[in-house]
């Protein structure tokens, strides 16, 4: 292997690496040369209006209710709660000749763009 056959890395962490010639994402190798485009999705949250439905209803009632009732509402209004503030998941897709799919997932929708601009500058130098 000479210098110029050097493996190049564009993003590392714990996670998932970007080098020159792969992706490993979550212990799967994806080989750069394959990857023919790469974008991000986000994922739509489902639950939310059940959410917000649940807290509006658990509220009205708690005026009703005996103590009892109360802590029934005030554990509907947490789980409504719970759903409304679900975060939003980001995932990394990746095209290949053949299909696509997702390699990677974060709630973090910065992080996600890191390592697809890692990714993208990997395929540009590749040619």
């Amino acid at each position: 292997m000479t210098p110029m056959d050097a493996e190049k890395t564009y993003f590392t962490d714990n996670m998932i690496a970007v080098t020159s010639t792969r992706i490993i994402a979550t212990g799967t190798t994806y080989p750069l040369n394959g990857i023919t485009a790469v974008t991000w999705q986000q994922h739509v949250q489902k639950g939310k209006v059940t959410g917000w439905v649940m807290m509006i209803l658990s509220l009205i009632f708690v005026c009703y209710a005996s103590w009892v009732g109360v802590l029934i509402c005030l554990g509907i209004f947490v789980w409504g709660f719970m759903k409304v503030k679900k975060p939003k998941n980001y995932s990394i897709v990746v095209a290949t000749a053949g299909q696509q799919g997702e390699i990677f997932t974060s709630t973090s929708h910065d992080y996600i763009q890191k390592i697809i601009e890692a990714i993208n500058q990997a395929i540009i130098e590749r040619g």
